[in-house]
C-alpha cells in the first residue's frame, strides 16, 4: 500500500512542476523574446554583463531578460507655439517656438520643423544610447539646441525689417547651412550707417561672419556630426512671429522709407528734369547749328549741282550744235552732190536726145492750150464775107491758124522731132 501511494504522488508532482514552469514562462515570456519593427532601431542591454546589442533589421530577437530601448530610424523635430496632434508629441520631439533677436532689437518667435535620421552603425548607436538614453532626449538635448543656435545667430546678422522684406529667403538659407555644417563664428565692429527712414548717420555695431584665408566661413564643430546624425530636411514657417511692437516699428520704418524714397525720387526727378532741360536746350542749340550747317551745305551742293547741270547742258548743246553743223555740212554736201548728179544727169540726157522730152512736153502743153482756147471760142471761125480774086480758095481757115501757131511754137522751142544720130533713147 505504501508503494502504491508513492507511485501516485510522482505524476502529481510532475504536473505541478509543469504548471509552475508554464506559469513562469507566461509571466517572463515578454522578457525572453522581442520584435523590432521596420523603421525602428532597438538596443538590448544584457543583465549582469551590461553588454549592448543593436538591432536595425525588422524581426524577432532574444531578449533574455535584457532591457530594450526603442529609437525611430528617422523622425521630425517641431518647434512651434501651436497645439500639435498626439502623434507628433510622441517622445517629446516637439518644443516651443524659438525666440530670436535681430540686430535692431526686434524680437520674433520662429516656428518650423527639421527631419533628422539616426545612424544604423552599431558603434554610432551605442554612443548615442550611452549619451542620451532615449529618442526624446536626442530631440531635446541635441537637435533642438543645434537648430535654436542657428536661428539665433542668423537673426543677429540682419534687422527685423530686413528679415521681413528682402532677406527672408536668405535667412532660411543661412540657418539651414549652419544646421548642416556648423554654427558660424562671428565678429562685430562699429560702422557708420544711414537710417533708411530718416537719412541720419549713426554708429552701429554690425555683426558679420568671419571667413578664413580661402573665403570659407569659420564654424564651430557641428554636434550632430559627432553622433553621425543627419538633418535631411529643414523648414521655417513663412510667417515669422514678430512682436506687435516690432510689426509697428517695421510698418513705421517702411512708411518713413517710402516717404524718404518718394522725396528722394522727387528730388532726383527734379534734378533730372533740370539736367534734361539743359541737355535739351543744348541739344536744340546744336540741332539748330547743325541744321544751319546742313542747310548751308545743301545750298552749296545745290549750287554745285546747278552749275554742273548748266555746264553739262551747255556742253550737250555745244555738242548738239557741232553735230547739227556736221549734219548740215553733210546735208549740204549731199544736196550739192545730188544737184550736181541731177544736173549732170539732165545734161547728159539733154545731150543724148536734145531735151526732146522737155520740148515735147512744152509742145504738148502749148497745143493743149490752143485746143482749149479754140474749144472755148464762141465766135465764127469762118468769115461771113470773103473778098478777093480767089474767093473760094483764098480764105484762111481754122486749120491754117492752127498750123501757123504750131509752126510758131515749134520754132520758138527749136523743136526737132528727129532723133540725133546714134541715139537709142525712146521719146518720153
Amino acid at each position: 500500500m505504501t508503494a502504491g501511494s508513492g507511485g501516485s504522488k510522482a505524476p502529481i508532482t510532475l504536473i505541478v512542476t509543469l504548471v509552475i514552469i508554464l506559469a513562469l514562462a507566461g509571466i517572463f515570456s515578454k522578457y525572453l523574446v522581442e520584435t523590432n519593427n521596420a523603421g525602428y532601431i532597438k538596443i538590448r542591454q544584457m543583465p549582469v554583463t551590461g553588454t549592448l546589442d543593436v538591432y536595425t533589421d525588422p524581426g524577432m530577437f532574444g531578449q533574455w531578460f535584457g532591457e530594450v530601448t526603442e529609437y525611430k530610424q528617422a523622425g521630425t523635430y517641431s518647434f512651434t507655439d501651436e497645439a500639435l496632434p498626439e502623434d507628433q508629441l510622441e517622445d517629446s520631439a516637439v518644443s516651443a517656438a524659438v525666440e530670436v533677436r535681430f540686430n535692431d532689437g526686434g524680437i520674433a518667435r520662429l516656428s518650423g520643423n527639421a527631419r533628422f535620421e539616426l545612424p544604423l552603425e552599431r558603434e554610432a548607436m551605442v554612443k548615442i544610447h550611452n549619451k542620451f538614453r532615449s529618442y526624446g532626449h536626442i530631440s531635446q538635448s541635441l537637435v533642438k539646441p543645434a537648430i535654436a543656435e542657428a536661428l539665433i545667430l542668423t537673426a543677429s546678422l540682419m534687422s527685423a525689417e530686413e528679415s521681413y522684406s528682402g532677406r527672408r529667403s536668405e535667412f532660411s538659407q543661412l540657418a539651414w547651412d549652419q544646421v548642416l555644417n556648423g554654427i558660424y563664428i562671428t565678429e562685430s565692429e562699429e560702422r557708420e550707417t544711414v537710417d533708411p527712414a530718416t537719412g541720419e548717420k549713426k554708429n552701429k555695431r554690425i555683426v558679420h561672419i568671419k571667413y578664413d584665408a580661402e573665403g570659407r566661413p569659420v564654424r564651430k564643430p557641428n554636434p550632430l556630426n559627432a553622433f553621425s546624425i543627419q538633418i535631411s530636411q529643414f523648414f521655417l514657417d513663412k510667417d515669422f512671429g514678430y512682436e506687435e511692437g516690432v510689426l509697428m516699428q517695421i510698418s513705421n520704418q517702411r512708411d518713413a522709407m517710402m516717404k524718404t524714397v518718394a522725396a528722394k525720387a522727387e528730388a532726383e526727378k527734379a534734378q533730372q528734369d533740370r539736367l534734361t532741360a539743359e541737355a535739351q536746350g543744348q541739344a536744340n542749340v546744336m540741332t539748330a547749328k547743325y541744321e544751319a550747317e546742313v542747310e548751308k551745305e545743301r545750298a552749296v551742293v545745290e549750287a554745285r549741282k546747278r552749275k554742273e547741270v548748266a555746264e553739262t547742258e551747255a556742253s550737250q548743246r555745244l555738242e548738239v550744235a557741232k553735230l547739227d553743223k556736221t549734219a548740215a555740212e553733210e546735208y549740204k554736201q549731199m544736196q550739192i552732190l545730188r544737184a550736181e548728179g541731177d544736173s549732170e544727169y539732165k545734161r547728159r540726157v539733154m545731150q543724148a536726145d536734145g531735151a526732146l522730152a522737155q520740148k515735147l512736153e512744152a509742145w504738148i502743153n502749148v497745143n493743149n492750150r490752143y485746143a482749149q482756147a479754140i474749144e472755148n471760142y464762141k465766135g465764127n471761125w469762118v468769115p461771113q464775107l470773103v473778098m478777093g480774086e480767089n474767093g473760094g480758095n483764098g480764105t484762111m481757115g481754122s486749120q491754117d491758124l492752127i498750123n501757123l501757131l504750131t509752126a510758131k511754137t515749134a520754132k520758138e522751142l527749136a523743136l526737132d522731132l528727129t532723133l540725133p544720130k546714134g541715139s537709142t533713147r525712146a521719146p518720153q
